[in-house]
Formats: structure tokens, C-alpha cells, sequence
């Protein structure tokens, strides 16, 4: 029998998982592969600028996706207004609901990983070979038979990322009504356990397949490693679209805007929404000035609620760059010592938030022990949820920041005395200090819009703005909704910008290795 630990729910649940999970893998990885290689290896027009979006679209928040596409696909969305005026009330079918809906945003968010991960592998295979290919047939042959299946172990960890996405989210899922292993069992034992080990023994096969999924990953990256292209200095092969260039340039344009503007122009549209009384009836239109006022409104109503977020964030940010530096530069002493420390940090970034606020909530909620006092009355369980949940983030930046510095530098303080505490203080830290703020803004960012790993955590009377946010969806994407999602956008590209900047500088004043 499959999944003997379940019940008859149980396996319904699990199979619903695995329906979305494939579903998801059948539409988002292909098209991600499709737009990596040519956003990445071809001369696409503007293909900077849609790679910039996004790289973007990776700190959106899920529930601020499933908003943006209820807002113009949804049941009160402008898409299904325009249907309702064509087609009969009884012959209605709303695009995105119920499984559709949920599909839809899980594929759009998870789109974007695919596309940076694949990216990235595609970026790294060897130009020699490619160059060398090309003397003996076409680019269209090198992609098919050496580029694609050169960057195959990153479509592997693509798909492997996905899958702990796709499993151990509950967002969508829950806006879209569609029951899920992850919702109904995991957030359910969480909710209404009555010893930490009941908990466990429901919510144990999760994080089982979980690490599975990361060292199957970590596996596949060592493999990966001897076979990718050396940091020469030389930039990978850019292949020339030819007289194709046209219209694959019209197609991609047609397609990233599709997916990346529509949803923000819903949002945009939703906010602007009012009521004209001019006629004696209450008549929904549209008004461009009104916008401004939704997000000035929004920010207003959830003041409260982004106080929150901001503060928490700011201070699991902080905590997490203080932990990652000397992780960061540990890594960085060796191989073995580099393997380790991103292994570790990998793996807490694959944990799923819901068994990470269940391991955070036996640890802290002992009756009888000092930390109920932390528990109860402090934020200290969500910050230390984002500092997990933002510590892979701040060691990831921090170690590729020192990876870049100029080896002979710091072995000629070597050989002057200075140990590795004087060369990190010295050396690192005055010629990396912009990777600091990088890496605060990103774990920021991500602290601000998060949901799942905080929403079990919070005490009573405080409530951040992405719970807000995420009530308020299941009863419509209203102008107030779309107001505050806006809002969050606007953080979010903010944020991102500083980090921007911030990298920018570090690359313009810091020396780097020849």
C-alpha cells in the first residue's frame, strides 16, 4: 500500500500534492528552460531588462502573486468582467479557480527559480566546446546536443527546488480552496496537536523527503562542479538569433509581459476602482487618480500591521548577516569547510516553513521554562523563524562577496603574521562592508513579505502585514488589498534596489582577483 503512515485523507491529500506538484513541473520547467537559454545565451532584445524582472519576482511573496492574478483572472477579476458581458451567466467559467488557480500561481511563482537556477547552469558551461562544436554544425546542433545537455544537472536541482516549493506551500492552495497535504495535515497537526510528538509522527515523511530532496541536490551540484565552465573571465557564448531574431523577440516579448506586467497592471487596475454616484446609482469605474490614494489608503489601515513587519524583519536581518558573516568567511577557508557551511545553510532554506515553526514551538513553548516568557510575550519565535529562513540568504552573499577577494592579498598578510581573525577584520571586512547591506536588504526583503513561516509564531495582538494581506484574500482583491500589495511591491523593489547598489559599489571600489 502507498504511504502506509497515512490515513484514507491522508493519501488523498498526498495524491492532491502530487497532482499539483506534476502539474507544475509539466508547465513551469519547460517554459523556464525555454526562457533561460534565451534570456541567457542568445542576443534577445531587452533580454537585461526582463532577466532584472525576474530576478525580481523572487522576492514577491506567494500571496501577493495569487492577489495580483485574482485580480484580473479571479472571480471579481477585470478578465472575468469583460467574459460575463459575452457569455451567459450559466455558461461562465472563471480562468482561474479552484485547481486552475492554484496551478497557475504556483507555475508564475516558481517560474522565476527556474529560470535563475537554469540560468545560471547555462551560463557556466565550457565555450571551448561550444566554440570548438560550432566548427562542425549549427548553433541550433551545439544547443540541442552540447549547451542543453551540458546544463542538465541545473535542470535537476531546478526540478528539485520546485518540488520542495510546491510541497510544503500552502498559500495558494488555501486562497484557491483546493485541499493539500501540506494545508490540511501539516497546518492541521500544528494547530490542534496535543503532544510535540503527534505532531511529529504526522508531519515526519515531509521533512524525510525534504532532506532527500537537498542532499539529492547537493549530490547533483558536486557532480555538476569538475564539469562547469572556469571563472576566466571570459563571458559565455552569446548564440545570434539570425533571421529568427524577429520573432522570437515578439514572441518573448508577448509572453514575459504576460507573465510579469499583466499582474502587475490587475493590481494597478483593482486599486483604481471607485464608485461613481454621479447618476444616482453606484456605477464601478475606473480612475488613474485614484490609485495614489488606494496605496496611501492601504498603507494607512494596515499601519499597524507594516510596523510590525518592518520591525521584525529589520531585526532578524540583522541577526541573520551578524551569524552569516563568520559562516561566510569560514566558508570560504577551504573546500571541506565550504561544503559544509552551505550545505547546512542549504538545508535550512529547504526546510519547510510550517516544520520550522513546529520545531521553534516545542523548543520555546515549555511550560515551566524561561522561554514561555519568549514565546508569549516578545516576537523572538518569528525573528528567529526569518533569521533560519534568512541565514542561507545573508551566507550565500557574504561568501560569494569573499570568494572574490584578491587571494594574493590576503596570503601576503598571511606571511606577515596576521591570523585569520586580523585578515577578516583588516582585509575583508574594509573591502566587502557594501556585501553587508546586499545581504541585509535581501534577508529584509524576505522577512517583510513572509507568511509561512511566521503566521503559526505570532502572539496574540500582533499581526504583520502579509497575515493582513492574506485574510483579506479570501474574501475579495479589493482596492484596499490591492493597495497594500502595491505598497509591499514598492518595499520589495526598494529593498532590492539597495541591494542593487550596494553590489554595484562594492564592485566599482573593492579589488578584485585578476
Amino acid at each position: 500500500m502507498l504511504l502506509p503512515w497515512l490515513d484514507a485523507t491522508g493519501r488523498t491529500l498526498a495524491f492532491n500534492s502530487l497532482w499539483l506538484l506534476a502539474g507544475t513541473l509539466a508547465l513551469a520547467l519547460p517554459l523556464g528552460v525555454g526562457l533561460a537559454l534565451i534570456l541567457t545565451r542568445t542576443d534577445l532584445p531587452g533580454r537585461k531588462f526582463w532577466w532584472t524582472l525576474l530576478l525580481l519576482q523572487l522576492f514577491v511573496p506567494l500571496y501577493v502573486h495569487a492577489a495580483a492574478w485574482d485580480a484580473g483572472f479571479g472571480l471579481d477579476g477585470w478578465f472575468t468582467k469583460l467574459l460575463k458581458r459575452s457569455v451567459p451567466a450559466a455558461e461562465l467559467v472563471v480562468p482561474l479557480a479552484k485547481w486552475r488557480g492554484a496551478l497557475w500561481v504556483h507555475v508564475v511563482s516558481t517560474l522565476p527559480w527556474i529560470v535563475a537556477i537554469v540560468g545560471t547552469s547555462l551560463s557556466m558551461v565550457e565555450r571551448e566546446l561550444e566554440e570548438a562544436a560550432l566548427l562542425c554544425g549549427s548553433p541550433r546542433q551545439v544547443v540541442w546536443r552540447i549547451t542543453l545537455p551540458r546544463a542538465a544537472p541545473g535542470v535537476a536541482v531546478a526540478a528539485l527546488w520546485v518540488f520542495v516549493l510546491t510541497m510544503s506551500e500552502m498559500t495558494a492552495t488555501n486562497v484557491f480552496q483546493v485541499r493539500t497535504f501540506a494545508e490540511e495535515e501539516v497546518y492541521s497537526a500544528l494547530a490542534n496537536w496535543a503532544t510535540p510528538g503527534q505532531a511529529l509522527r504526522v508531519v515526519w515523511p515531509m521533512l524525510g523527503v525534504v532532506v532527500l530532496c537537498v542532499v539529492a541536490a547537493a549530490e547533483v551540484c558536486l557532480w555538476l562542479g569538475p564539469r562547469v565552465r572556469r571563472a576566466t573571465g571570459s563571458p559565455p557564448l552569446v548564440f545570434q538569433l539570425g533571421r529568427w531574431r524577429p520573432s522570437v523577440s515578439l514572441a518573448a516579448t508577448a509572453l514575459l509581459s504576460f507573465l510579469l506586467l499583466v499582474p502587475l497592471a490587475s493590481l494597478v487596475y483593482q486599486a483604481g476602482m471607485t464608485f461613481d454616484k454621479s447618476t444616482g446609482q453606484g456605477v464601478r469605474t475606473w480612475s488613474p487618480a485614484t490609485v495614489p490614494v488606494a496605496v496611501s489608503r492601504g498603507i494607512w489601515e494596515g499601519r499597524r500591521e507594516f510596523r510590525w513587519s518592518l520591525q521584525i524583519a529589520a531585526a532578524s536581518a540583522t541577526a541573520a548577516v551578524a551569524v552569516g558573516l563568520p559562516l561566510a568567511w569560514l566558508a570560504r577557508q577551504g573546500r571541506r569547510r565550504g561544503l559544509a557551511v552551505l550545505s547546512g545553510t542549504a538545508a535550512l532554506w529547504a526546510i519547510p516553513a510550517p516544520l520550522l515553526s513546529l520545531f521553534i514551538i516545542v523548543v520555546l513553548n515549555r511550560p515551566g521554562w524561561w522561554t514561555v516568557w519568549l514565546y508569549d510575550r516578545t516576537e523572538f519565535a518569528p525573528c528567529l523563524a526569518l533569521v533560519v529562513r534568512g541565514l542561507p540568504l545573508a551566507t550565500l552573499v557574504l561568501w560569494a562577496a569573499f570568494r572574490s577577494l584578491p587571494a594574493e592579498t590576503l596570503e601576503a598578510a598571511a606571511v606577515q603574521g596576521a591570523g585569520p581573525f586580523a585578515r577578516f577584520l583588516y582585509i575583508a571586512l574594509p573591502q566587502r562592508w557594501p556585501a553587508l547591506i546586499c545581504a541585509w536588504c535581501v534577508v529584509f526583503v524576505v522577512g517583510v513579505g513572509d507568511l509561512s513561516a511566521t503566521i503559526l509564531l505570532l502572539r496574540p495582538g500582533v499581526e504583520t502585514i502579509a497575515v493582513k494581506i492574506f485574510r483579506m484574500i479570501h474574501a475579495s482583491t479589493n482596492e484596499q488589498t490591492a493597495g497594500m500589495c502595491l505598497a509591499l511591491l514598492a518595499i520589495v523593489a526598494a529593498g532590492m534596489a539597495a541591494a542593487a547598489l550596494a553590489r554595484r559599489l562594492m564592485r566599482k571600489h573593492s579589488p578584485t582577483r585578476p
